[in-house]
């Protein structure tokens, strides 16, 4: 059995032994049962049971030789009697069995996590792959909770960052109760990292021969597009949409398939890899998104749809490219052109589930049915008014005091009531509404007529997510907040599109203009809901208080002197000039923020940005209260990090492959080098970003954030440039004079011998496979090596390797 599977196998095992029973409350109304754990036996009840069963046997036994001349009436009295207790006894034994049943239904999918949100709302995972079985889900977005085990594939307990640290793949196991969005939201129940990263195309087959297949398509995991040659074995699962298994010789050209392999991938022109699950026709189970709505605003090719989700799934708000492909007709079936297609008009628009992260969310429209005239379009209040009977609601339209423009709107079963917001569609007053209404208008005043659609702008404001806390920087309509969340949630870092809807007030409600916000000035921002998944997260702003005066800000380090529960004494600028020092009283009201999660714990030598009052004592320090303290720089040496060479500059972005440092970190990374990154020698003296350049020996800390992409990428927090730069060489093991302690390379695999080198593999050589899996140094290996200048005049010249990369076995 291929490796890969005898480690879902025993994962599989391994979770079935770690998930707890539901609840029985749950078991009510659930899915069919994806993966469901056998329930133990209690040989105590079967024994109680089977006792239970004998003594009423023998007691009716003795009962029929007592009773054997009664009458017949009494007999078949008895006999009633006793199978109405059997029914009786049975249908409560199928109850309590199809209750233990529901009580185990679990769902399971396999995939890598593509996304990780750790923040006041909960720990939530993306994981994108495939079901366990046909009908699981492929995507999932699950919160993790403390009862979430997460294992390896030994059983061992291990971490959700070590998982992601580590990008392999995940066997996650989830509960039936799960939302209606895409992709769905449940809790996840078991999370079991298995031994390797997995990867996948969803394409069409563009050659099939023998155990060979080529897919050409989208790669699942970054969207590009690809063409990969995949190697099929007999022991490749390859099965249609509903998991039913299909023989390999079935696969032909032109067939729709979703195909996972790897880790290991060749580098050739195309890739090569061994498949490792296949399903067929994947295509057909992808199902087509939809938003019956308005337009409410068309530029150029695209237009933006505000209406309610189609049956199968969709969006309140989205904005939709308009391209070649898309079939516009009227309600008819008759083709229509772009032109059609203006503001106010109603519509039926359909998209793909690929979307992006934005607000509104982007795609591309497949179908848009023209659906009769225009609406009219209108702004107001909802207000109680006599004019409105039964179903009417008024609308006072502009806000305004004048009621020659206001309508009544009657609300029909066709009328959409959209809450981009959130859930709420009950019409009340005081609600802020857009309305799209009939081009036909009674003449009375106020004149009414029939809603199409009404968009609910402003409810329940004070519920929507917040912060409380500082103006870091403001860039154009875009301001950072950094703080702390409100008590109905919010994001310790949140930056925020400020528009013309955007409501902006002091303390006292007074309206100010956007000018009012700028760097250093404390605020309370609510925004949202919608979010996108960025670090940080952005969104809109709905409102900006605006409190007091503005803050100083600071940055240094936390000195061991004078500090205290109460009192921080910072060094400014973390120089050795101490009148610029600042005492900073830390109250109630002060927000401490680790901007890059954890704990912020404000312990000496951690390197912080504080925002404090502009009121000072005149001493020496001066004393003052800290509003707002950032942990710029804590636990340092807890970072992940790699200890390697320096493999590539690309402007401002550098690879370096090595061995990951004890705390953790990849064996190959990409990182962003900038203004914020330490670049110092081993002595600490602090160097140009010039020092760094191919086959320099480095060490180099980063994150904790990064990418799920290979290799990963990240921003470098500091790098040590290690000695003298290395040499590197490309070749092949040879057999002759290859031992433990010695490699002979056939540089550049050719028959010239004058330019081989034997490379002596110290303590400190690092041996990487930057693809996966174990770095054997056997004969016939091909490596790229790195090793010192110094070298021997023998020929061949000998010299000690600090690198060694597997490229193929």
């Amino acid at each position: 059995m291929n490796k890969f599977y005898k480690v879902l196998a025993t994962a599989t095992i391994l979770a079935m032994a770690a998930v707890p029973v539901a609840s029985a409350h749950q078991s009510q109304q659930v899915p069919s049962i994806a993966v469901c754990p056998p329930g133990p036996v209690d040989q105590a009840d079967l024994k109680k049971d089977v006792s239970i069963l004998n003594a009423n046997a023998k007691s009716n036994q003795n009962k029929h030789d007592k009773e054997h001349n009664e009458n017949k009436e009494n007999k078949e009295n008895k006999h009633n009697e006793d199978k109405e207790h059997k029914e009786h006894k049975e249908h409560k034994e199928h109850k309590e069995d199809k209750e233990h049943k529901e009580q185990r239904q679990v769902l399971g999918t396999v995939g890598q996590i593509t996304n990780y949100t750790n923040n006041q709302n909960g720990k939530y995972i993306t994981v994108v792959g495939r079901g366990v079985t046909a009908k699981d889900q492929s995507d999932m977005i699950l919160a993790i909770t403390k009862d979430t085990k997460i294992i390896n594939s030994k059983g061992k307990k291990v971490s959700i960052d070590s998982i992601i640290k580590g990008g392999k793949a995940v066997k996650v196991f989830y509960g039936p109760v799960m939302t209606k969005s895409l992709p769905p939201r449940g809790t996840a129940i078991t999370v079991i990292e298995q031994d390797q990263a997995m990867n996948g195309v969803i394409g069409k087959v563009t050659e099939a021969k023998n155990s060979k297949v080529v897919v050409t398509g989208k790669n699942i995991y970054n969207g590009k597009e690809e063409t990969i040659v995949l190697q099929l074995t007999g022991h490749t699962p390859i099965v249609d949409q509903n998991g039913k298994k299909i023989e390999r010789k079935d696969i032909t050209k032109g067939m729709s398939i979703e195909a996972f392999y790897g880790p290991h991938t060749t580098k050739s022109v195309p890739a090569q890899a061994k498949a490792s699950y296949i399903i067929v026709n994947k295509e057909q189970q992808v199902q087509e998104l939809g938003t019956s709505g308005v337009i409410v605003e068309k530029n150029d090719s695209q237009i933006t749809v505000v209406g309610t989700p189609a049956a199968q799934g969709g969006q309140k708000e989205i904005k939709l490219n308009v391209t070649d492909n898309t079939v516009i007709v009227n309600e008819k079936g008759e083709k229509l052109t772009k032109d059609t297609l203006k503001a106010n008009q109603n519509v039926d628009v359909f998209y793909g589930p690929a979307m992006t992260f934005s607000l509104p969310p982007m795609g591309n429209a497949t179908k848009i049915v023209v659906k009769g005239q225009e609406s009219v379009k209108a702004e107001g209040t909802i207000e109680k008014s006599d004019f409105a009977k039964g179903s009417q609601i008024y609308l006072n339209v502009n806000s305004d005091d004048n009621k020659v423009n206001d309508i009544v709107l009657n609300i029909n079963k066709d009328t959409k009531i959209v809450n981009l917001h959130g859930n709420q569609v009950e019409l009340k007053p005081g609600m802020k509404i857009v309305a799209f209404h009939s081009q036909i208008m009674t003449m009375s005043i106020p004149g009414i007529t029939d809603a199409n659609m009404i968009v609910i702008t402003e409810e329940q404001q004070v519920q929507l997510p917040g912060t409380d806390g500082i103006v870091t920087d403001v860039n154009g309509d875009r301001v950072t907040v950094v703080g702390n969340p409100l008590e109905q949630g919010g994001q310790q870092q949140i930056i925020l599109t400020v528009d013309k809807d955007t409501v902006i007030v002091n303390e006292k409600g007074q309206v100010l203009s956007k000018d009012a916000i700028k760097p250093n000035v404390s605020v309370e921002a609510t925004y949202g809901p919608i979010m996108t998944a960025s670090f940080p997260a952005m969104s809109h702003a709905s409102k900006i208080v605006v409190k007091g005066q503005e803050t100083v800000k600071i940055e240094g380090t936390i000195m061991k002197d004078r500090t205290n529960d109460k009192q921080l004494y910072v060094n400014v600028k973390s120089d050795n000039e101490t009148s610029n020092d600042v005492i900073l009283n830390v109250t109630k009201d002060t927000k401490i923020v680790n901007i890059h999660g954890g704990e912020a714990k404000l312990t000496p030598g951690t390197k912080i940005v504080a925002y404090h009052s502009p009121i000072m004592t005149m001493s020496l320090p001066g004393i003052t209260n800290a509003e707002l303290i950032i942990v710029t720089e804590a636990q340092q040496e807890q970072l992940p990090g790699t200890d390697g060479i320096v493999t590539d500059v690309n402007g401002d972005r550098v690879t370096v492959v090595g061995n990951p440092l004890e705390q953790g970190g990849q064996q190959q990374i990409i990182l962003t080098v900038d203004k914020d990154t330490v670049i110092v020698n081993e002595k600490g003296q602090v160097l140009s970003k010039d020092a760094i350049k191919p086959n320099v020996s480095v060490e180099a800390t980063y994150g904790p954030i990064m990418t799920m992409s290979f290799p990963a990428m990240s921003h470098a927090n500091k790098i040590v440039v290690k000695g003298h730069e290395t040499v590197k060489i490309e070749g092949t093991i040879m057999k002759d004079r290859t031992n433990d302690k010695q490699l002979y390379v056939n540089v550049k695999s050719d028959n010239e011998s004058s330019n081989d080198v034997i490379l002596n593999i110290t303590k400190e050589t690092k041996i990487v496979n930057i693809h996966g899996g174990e770095a054997k140094l056997t004969p016939g290996t091909k490596i790229v090596a790195y090793h010192s200048p110094i070298m021997t005049k023998s020929l061949p010249g000998i010299t000690n390797a600090e690198l060694i990369i597997v490229v193929s076995e």
